[in-house]
């Protein structure tokens, strides 16, 4: 392992049964993952999390000579149950970072709302229900509206549209009351057990750790840390609070988070970061890179599976990274 080792990067793992009730949302099959799982071990040292951590601080090295792939989910899915349970069977832990709404707000976190929003309703009734949460806070209609013709305008193209205005277009706040209100006006009345239907329970997270796996910050509600225009109270809410608050909640110690998006606009350097907080050990982004012993420990990489990543292509994937070919760019939708 001291050559390094590459970070992998989950969302949605679907059931069958999930792919029938849900079959807009994007994600890898669990018999995927099985097959994944399997073909890493044969070809690379599966790293836990607190071996990345050691790692990471120059203690002595584990595993042998090949390189090493480390395992993440991000968003605190329910899906994650299912997969915690996949890896134990592979003999692999993981590290599941977790939005702290979910369990201290009884909310799901930003993405996830837009996710199922579109998945259960699809993009014109989304719409609507966006422009009725325009109406409701007197926001700029000529600013903020989206357009979509059924049958003329690229269902994709309007997607991105609506991932960008909540990411980056509407301020922090904003953004987090429009999508609460159509949670709670809208899909929560249609769906009332809608949020265990999209997140871990409590009791899901703690049989989590008992099969040995770890959790991490996935900040409080999934914002852009970097290009949003967090005051200190918002800063120390997604970054401090959260870490806490996990800390507390679960009796254990918290050494990791992944930046909510991960792109280089979404997170802070190292230096910026401890400049905030020294809360963390390590710091996750979705640079697809090799991490090695000299990698800053607040900027350490992972690559983002996209769904069409079964085993051989995942496979293909990490060679790539090895050999530092350039990846293919925006294969297919994204999860964020």
């Amino acid at each position: 392992m001291d050559r390094g080792y590459i970070g992998l990067c989950y969302h949605y793992i679907r059931s069958h049964e999930d792919i029938q009730n849900v079959p807009r949302i994007l994600g890898h099959t669990e018999e995927v993952l099985a097959e994944q799982c399997r073909r890493m071990k044969e070809s690379f040292h599966m790293v836990t999390p607190l071996e990345a951590c050691g790692f990471s601080y120059k203690k002595p090295d584990v595993g042998d000579d090949r390189y090493g792939v480390l395992v993440t989910f991000d968003d605190g899915l329910r899906d994650h149950y299912r997969a915690a349970e996949i890896l134990a069977d592979h003999g692999i832990r993981g590290c599941f970072f977790i939005p702290t709404c979910v369990l201290k707000e009884k909310l799901p976190a930003n993405p996830n709302i837009i996710h199922y929003g579109l998945a259960l309703y699809g993009v014109g009734q989304f719409l609507n229900f966006f422009d009725a949460a325009i109406e409701h806070f007197s926001l700029d209609t000529s600013r903020y509206k989206i357009v979509f013709v059924k049958g003329k305008t690229k269902v994709w193209d309007v997607i991105g549209k609506i991932k960008q205005t909540f990411k980056y277009g509407l301020d922090t706040h904003t953004a987090r009351r429009v999508l609460v209100f159509i949670y709670q006006e809208f899909m929560l009345k249609d769906y009332p057990d809608l949020l265990t239907e999209i997140h871990l329970t409590d009791g899901q997270i703690k049989a989590m750790l008992a099969m040995r796996h770890a959790i991490g910050s996935h900040s409080h509600s999934h914002v852009s840390i970097a290009s949003s225009a967090l005051s200190e109270e918002d800063f120390h809410l997604e970054m401090v609070e959260s870490k806490v608050f996990l800390e507390k909640k679960f009796g254990i110690s918290v050494d990791a988070m992944s930046y909510p998006f991960g792109e280089e606009k979404d997170c802070l350097s190292s230096v910026k970061l401890l400049k905030k907080t020294s809360q963390y050990k390590l710091a996750f982004t979705i640079k697809p890179i090799i991490n090695k012993r000299d990698t800053n420990p607040l900027e350490l990489g992972r690559y983002m599976l996209e769904s069409r990543d079964d085993a051989p292509v995942l496979m293909e994937r990490l060679k790539m990274i090895i050999s530092k070919e350039e990846l293919p760019h925006a294969r297919g939708p994204v999860y964020k």
